[in-house]
């Protein structure tokens, strides 16, 4: 028995005994103070993130392999004081992430820049300077693929085009701040393209929208892009519709955007997805614009779900009286979400998919369109030379449409 006394008096003059003590009391002292204080602290939102949070996960047999990853993501989003620890690591170090911020720029206005430079080839400051551009040999590929799938839908009287959305530094480059002494390069990576494209496949329908905004800046002073959001705002949706209508021959012209009937949204947008990124500063609320197209009404798009492992970001919309009785289907990312308000009142059918292979449409049986539009932001076009538009094995994956 003393020999038992003596080690424990002995482990209790070890400072290893006391700092494991301290790890297991921070481990689960919070949680059971957390779980005493009330709702109106527990559910106090602190943090201007633009997203949903991660539900916790059900131990499931057949999903045993997934739990510990998918319990990862809810704690990581669930555990004790986690609001109030955050929102204190950024008040705390936002003076220096401001500047150092390896993927967000403060610019001028209180406009915010994304660089993704986290990613080797999709940096956009990179691709403003003009040092990641194509070799002869990835352009031909590119404009192979896209040539291949131009002509495959032509055989089924089907038409298309494709429209780049530019990244935001390159439109609003003056409003980049002058210590980082950005210069934009003599070529950017999209020009690239449309230059190829031009020389040859000239059938094939590809516009990148930056000089149109660029000039068109000049003419009106409403902005085009989100202050603190990576995306361009319904201005820009509606220039890159009738760029689209216009190219694909459309029955009625839309009015140019300095001459149509721009009317403000009622409600302000607060934040965005840079102003999470950057984590510092109060996000600020601005008022932005939209487009009242004479004889066209706005319609509801709405999203479903298909049974498919391939795709959950489906959207459709369905306007008996627009003008255009075309069927369309747009193959999009974030971007055309300005504009699916204008491209859905114009035509009569269209069906927004992400990420799915153009090439399926081959497969599809009855129910093809009459019309495909393929949009990609300007950064993201670094992976056309992967994109798989021949996958004849996830088409068939997508049968169930017919039904």
């Amino acid at each position: 028995m003393s020999i038992q006394l003596k080690t424990v008096k002995d482990c209790l003059k070890s400072p290893a005994y006391w700092l494991i003590l301290l790890f297991i009391l921070v481990l689960t002292v919070p949680a059971v103070v957390w779980n005493e204080l009330p709702d109106s602290v527990r559910n106090k939102k602190l943090l201007n993130e633009n997203r949903a949070s991660k539900p916790e996960p059900r131990l499931q047999i057949r999903r045993l392999q997934r739990y510990p990853k998918e319990f990862q993501s809810y704690y990581n989003d669930a555990f004790p004081f986690r609001e109030y620890l955050v929102w204190s690591s950024r008040k705390i170090t936002g003076p220096v992430t401001n500047f150092f911020n390896s993927r967000v720029i403060a610019g001028k206005d209180h406009y915010l820049f994304y660089t993704n430079a986290a990613e080797r080839h999709g940096d956009e400051s990179r691709d403003y300077k003009g040092e990641l551009l194509w070799t002869e040999g990835q352009l031909d590929t590119i404009i192979e693929k896209l040539e291949g799938v131009r002509k495959g839908l032509k055989e089924m009287n089907i038409d298309f085009c494709m429209v780049v959305a530019p990244n935001k530094m390159t439109v609003y480059d003056d409003k980049l701040p002058a210590k980082r002494k950005y210069k934009r390069g003599e070529i950017l990576r999209a020009e690239q393209l449309i230059r190829h494209a031009e020389k040859h496949a000239p059938e094939l329908k590809i516009f990148f929208m930056a000089d149109t905004l660029a000039d068109l800046r000049k003419k009106i002073d409403y902005p085009l892009f989100l202050h603190e959001d990576t995306h361009w705002n319904e201005l820009s949706g509606y220039v890159a519709t009738r760029e689209i209508i216009r190219r694909v021959s459309g029955k009625k012209e839309l009015p140019p955007l300095d001459k149509a009937k721009i009317v403000q949204d009622k409600e302000p947008v607060i934040g965005g997805d840079l102003r999470t990124q950057l984590g510092t500063g109060e996000p600020l609320k601005y008022y932005y614009h939209k487009v009242v197209v004479p004889g066209c009404k706005k319609v509801k798009v709405y999203a479903y779900k298909p049974e498919n492992p391939y795709d959950n970001h489906c959207r459709r919309s369905r306007n008996p009286k627009a003008p255009d009785s075309r069927k369309v289907w747009v193959y999009r990312d974030s971007f055309a979400q300005a504009m699916e308000p204008y491209i859905s009142m114009y035509f009569r059918e269209v069906d927004y998919f992400w990420n799915i292979p153009i090439r399926r449409i081959q497969y599809m049986g009855p129910k093809k369109p009459d019309l495909v539009i393929f949009q990609v932001v300007e950064r993201n076009i670094v992976s056309l030379d992967n994109v798989d538009f021949e996958s004849k094995r996830k088409a068939e994956a997508w049968r169930f449409y017919q039904k």
